[in-house]
């Protein structure tokens, strides 16, 4: 029952096997380049994950001296005054 399509297979799988072409591994790596050299036609950085964090770092005035103060969140109060 199963005889022919495993022959078949046997023989699409011969004629693949005859038709692949065999390479010789080169033991230097000029053998890979082509003679002219390399030119890249396009020059781009693709990141699919990243380090990069970012924190809020507020810009610090010091010429007012209202008494306001800010912490190491960047959030602030204020001293003095009425409510």
């Amino acid at each position: 029952m199963f005889v022919i399509p495993l022959a078949v297979a046997s023989i699409v799988c011969g004629i693949f096997y005859a038709q692949m072409k065999t390479a010789n591994e080169q033991t230097h790596a000029n053998a890979y380049m082509p003679a002219e050299g390399l030119a890249l036609s396009v020059v781009e950085d693709t990141y699919t994950h990243t380090t990069e964090t970012e924190r809020y770092d507020p810009v610090k005035d010091d010429s007012s001296s209202s008494g306001s103060s800010t912490d190491s969140d960047g959030f602030g109060g204020s001293s003095g005054g009425k409510f």
